[in-house]
């Protein structure tokens, strides 16, 4: 998600206007025996920031679910402060509670019935807010998937595979934002949602700072250390949204989105490695942790061949020293590294000099572990930029490489002008892309998106893009499974899959109107 859209990655989303904070706290069931789970829904308006406190605990988003599953018998309290107003409900753990459990909260009795027809239906219920975990492991039999066959993705049978599914943002921020609690946020995807709108795929974006588990230092005048994942669990978050996906049927990317290299800061001589912390985006992947990342993060999916992965999220090499004598400098820094000038991290632009990862040393990394999984490879300009991706394409021997692409209206073009409806450097990206297919190359469009504000009905873009991505065989997935109220690349209301206006609506349709 390109930075001027990232202000939803965040509290930032809800910043407070001059209204007074009001805050709404509901659990559902208000009893369930021990073993059974409840939901927690909290919304609050006006309001900057949520802490939980009293049967759960952690900063929240100031809107969300959670799904809590208390073993013990007793009367538990979930309180929910938010500026300062706080909010409480009881949920009464008995024995004698009904053995039937009630849809959660803001879900429908006819969107449980059809949740409980889809694939995911059994699947465990989730303690606190980490996904569940299958009851034993997959079967290998029973692991969807996915090589590249030419221009195409195929099945594990051969047959042709169109990806179409959606993002779930919040692993790749919340939790080096944030101390411990729900790695989520309160925004976990619910899967059995995502299953009713018949999507096939999803995309997680990680944060290399919390899967390699570092300490990462900010503030001043002497920086201070902080674990970038809090409470030690983050690979296991990550391998149980995998596992519930798997279990699903479904298929997994799992993207590189945020990084950030090692920093000189205010008070320490050396340069000590940052927090990944802040709205903009690191420019390229970098050298001092990137490479490590892929190398963990292959060798733990290697034997998961429904596991993609997407080498760096939106590449846009704008700060760089030029490579001497290249014709072409950003295309080859993307391809083989090169020496940056800006970092971004600790909600700081750093004037530092820092040496970027290229795609070639990526997928090298990748497939030193002996892992074939699928890898996607972007291109400049947030992702957006298809000119010359084939002249400077890394060489991958196992053949198994994707295009990403990153398929927004133009950026900074109103919704209902022209300009608008072609993606972001003009239809001539359509041309470049039909080029990238003939070459040999599938392509995977790992985020696109649409007006999405209350009352929308006309979806102009992908309009367009959908159709267009059937007849080529281009995968799709959309951006993003998250109740952020963002007024464009949001495709849900709530954590029970409700479709925002126009383009939650119209992305749910293409996919529902696959088999």
């Amino acid at each position: 998600m390109r930075a001027a859209a990232a202000l939803v990655l965040g509290f930032a989303a809800y910043v407070a206007s001059a209204e007074p904070v009001t805050v709404g706290l509901d659990v559902s069931p208000p009893e369930v025996r021990p073993g059974q789970s409840a939901t927690i829904t909290w919304n609050a308006q006006s309001a900057k920031a949520c802490d939980a406190s009293g049967g759960w605990s952690g900063k929240k988003y100031v809107n969300g679910q959670e799904i809590v599953t208390p073993k013990a018998v007793g009367t538990i309290s979930y309180t929910i402060t938010c500026d300062g107003v706080a909010q409480s409900k009881l949920l009464n753990v008995s024995a004698d509670a009904g053995a039937s459990t009630p849809a959660p909260a803001g879900q429908s009795a006819a969107a449980a019935t059809e949740e409980a027809a889809s694939p995911a239906a059994s699947a465990p219920a989730a303690e606190s807010s980490a996904a569940p975990l299958p009851d034993a492991p997959i079967p290998k039999s029973a692991i969807p998937v996915v090589k590249v066959s030419g221009n195409k993705l195929v099945d594990g049978n051969g047959n042709t595979l169109q990806l179409r599914g959606v993002d779930v943002s919040a692993l790749e921020f919340y939790p080096i934002s944030n101390a411990g609690g729900d790695y989520w946020g309160g925004q976990r995807p619910n899967m059995k949602a995502i299953r009713a709108w018949k999507a096939n795929a999803i995309r997680v974006p990680l944060n290399e700072q919390s899967y390699l588990g570092q300490t990462c230092y900010q503030g001043s005048p002497k920086p201070r250390g902080q674990r970038a994942d809090p409470s030690g669990k983050y690979k296991a978050v990550v391998r149980a949204v995998v596992d519930e996906a798997t279990a699903a049927g479904m298929y997994v990317i799992l993207d590189l989105h945020k990084n950030a290299p090692p920093a000189v800061l205010p008070g320490s001589a050396q340069p000590v490695q940052i927090c990944s912390i802040s709205q903009m985006q690191q420019e390229m992947a970098d050298a001092a942790n990137s490479i490590a990342f892929w190398t963990a993060l292959a060798g733990d999916y290697k034997d998961r061949p429904n596991v993609i992965f997407d080498l760096f999220n939106e590449p846009h090499i704008d700060n760089f020293v030029p490579p001497p004598g290249a014709s072409e400098p950003n295309w080859a820094i993307l391809r083989d590294g090169g020496t940056g000038k800006l970092i971004y991290g600790n909600d700081q632009a750093l004037q530092q000099s820092w040496k970027s990862a290229g795609m070639q040393e990526m997928l090298d990394a990748v497939r030193a572990t002996g892992a074939r999984n699928v890898v996607m490879v972007s291109t400049l300009s947030w992702a957006q930029d298809l000119s010359r991706w084939l002249q400077f394409v890394p060489r991958d021997p196992a053949k198994q490489m994707a295009l990403s692409w990153h398929a927004y209206p133009q950026y900074g073009k109103a919704y209902g002008t022209p300009e608008y409806n072609e993606p972001g450097l003009g239809n001539g990206s359509y041309r470049f892309a039909e080029g990238i297919l003939s070459a040999g190359y599938p392509i995977i469009v790992g985020e696109t998106g649409d007006q999405s504000s209350p009352g929308t009905r006309a979806t102009p873009f992908i309009d367009i893009l959908l159709p267009w991505a059937d007849t080529h065989n281009v995968s799709v997935l959309g951006w993003g499974w998250n109740a952020w109220g963002a007024a464009s690349a949001n495709l849900i209301k709530d954590a029970s899959g409700t479709p925002t206006d126009g383009y939650g609506k119209a992305f749910r349709s293409w996919l529902q109107n696959h088999r």
